[in-house]
């Protein structure tokens, strides 16, 4: 026991002789938030093929047909056929509530289609909503927008993060009379990435003025917690 009291009347020593006119007094913990932004170089639009028939394998041929003809629409204004995905694909049952009430009939079927179409020629965005409506789609749902660059602007939000959280804790430390101490702990949950996402619906249309879609920025958001010793300055 005389053993363990030495030691610590040793550290407490040391401490002093190591920090003259100061005394720990807790810890200050504290959280900064970093925002970078770049703009996109690629995109993803979404499709959907819609059709409809009294029997489901009618519903299901068209369909097949209207999408060789929107793949063949695409192709012709310049898109590659490897960048166009199927993203899902149903066959549903119709119903008929007014003809028997409360006793639903089967009135026929619709199938749906979804695909996506990727690429890196964002000024051709509204060439490509053009050509798949021309092609046969029934809807254009939504444009989901990236960057080659997110990594290294992911990068750029933490520094920033991190200089906010120390000047946060600096400005705290000294409000309270002391300074930081030892860095106790830095870290970040899961970078937020913010996708801009163009949520219109585009209907199929009859000739008419070319589509324009102007993409925004992609924003990333990161979010760094910091907990440093707290010295107290000597009165």
């Amino acid at each position: 026991m005389k053993k363990v009291f030495s030691a610590l009347i040793f550290v407490a020593l040391a401490v002093s002789l190591l920090s003259p006119g100061l005394v720990l007094g807790g810890e200050i913990a504290t959280i900064g938030r970093g925002t970078a932004r770049v703009y996109p170089d690629n995109a993803e639009v979404s499709f959907s093929i819609i059709t409809r028939g009294k029997e489901s394998e009618k519903a299901t041929r068209e369909n097949a047909e209207k999408y060789e003809d929107v793949i063949s629409s695409l192709k012709k204004a310049g898109f590659d056929k490897k960048k166009i995905v199927s993203s899902s694909f149903m066959v549903n049952t119709e119903y008929d509530y007014k003809t028997s009430p409360g006793r639903p009939v089967v009135s026929g079927y619709v199938a749906n289609h979804r695909i996506r179409v990727k690429t890196d020629d964002l000024a051709g965005l509204g060439k490509m909503i053009d050509a798949a409506m021309k092609g046969g789609t029934t809807e254009m749902t939504g444009i989901s927008y990236s960057s080659s660059r997110m990594d290294e602007i992911r990068r750029e939000a933490i520094s920033m993060a991190v200089k906010n959280v120390i000047n946060d804790a600096t400005v705290m430390a000294a409000a309270a009379g002391g300074k930081l101490g030892e860095l106790v702990n830095l870290g970040t949950p899961e970078v937020n990435r913010i996708p801009v996402m163009e949520n219109m619906r585009f209907k199929a249309m009859s000739d008419g003025p070319a589509t324009n879609v102007v993409p925004d920025e992609l924003t990333v958001s990161v979010t760094v917690s910091g907990k440093w010793v707290f010295i107290q300055d000597k009165e």
